[in-house]
């Protein structure tokens, strides 16, 4: 490979293995990678759908509060995937692509589901449904069907006061994704002006947090 040029590939089909996940409102092609030695997930909305433009890359995905690399397929169904800036509606099935479908496989409630759970498995409620690109909690019905890669930003989208809301529980789902890596300061040890702008953002984001919290008592 010609290492001064850009590539690009078909990341299913470099994938080593790939799910196909109907959430109760979309269906998604989850695609597992692992490249010298760093496995990350990709993914992509079903062609022909509203989500086709959606394709997200994370190295830590995951499933509920465990990571998705961590949790088998079959367990994912009745939890909420979260990938990169994205949290999908509750899993209704799992499959994986290559395997034949079950013959009623238009029954999103009975495709593939976990041993155990018969042919209707329970379905964890959420307050709204529909899947989020860009913040990490359910946003309003009006807002959930522009939030596709491509196009409107929700929080910009939306009206203030909810708009700042959004950029708080964006800020949550950040300062969560910092505190999972629990290597991040060894990993910036060799870059010690990048471990002072480190501690200088978090010095600034508590002075920050305690400002607001004293004005809203």
């Amino acid at each position: 490979m010609d290492l001064t040029k850009t590539h690009f590939g078909d990341l299913r089909a470099q994938a080593v293995v790939v799910y196909r996940v109907q959430t109760e409102s979309s269906v998604y092609h989850v695609a597992f990678h692992e490249e010298r030695g760093r496995k990350y997930v990709v993914l992509r909305g079903q062609t022909g759908s509203d989500r086709e433009h959606v394709v997200v890359r994370d190295s830590d995905p995951r499933v509920g509060e465990r990571s998705m690399f961590e949790v088998v397929p079959g367990e994912w169904v009745g939890q909420i995937l979260e990938v990169a800036t994205m949290r999908t509606s509750p899993v209704v099935s799992v499959h994986r692509e290559g395997d034949p479908l079950p013959s009623d496989s238009s029954a999103k409630a009975k495709v593939a589901g976990p041993t155990g759970l018969g042919e209707s498995p329970r379905i964890v409620p959420v307050p709204a449904r529909g899947t989020n690109v860009g913040n990490p909690r359910p946003a309003p019905n009006d807002l959930a069907r522009q939030l596709v890669v491509g196009q409107a930003d929700p929080q910009q989208a939306a009206p203030y006061p909810l708009r700042h809301l959004l950029y708080a529980e964006d800020v949550v789902t950040r300062l969560r994704s910092i505190h999972r890596r629990d290597r991040l300061w060894h990993d910036l040890s060799g870059e010690p002006k990048l471990q002072d702008r480190l501690v200088r953002a978090l010095d600034d984001a508590e002075q920050l947090l305690a400002a607001i919290r004293k004005r809203i008592g």
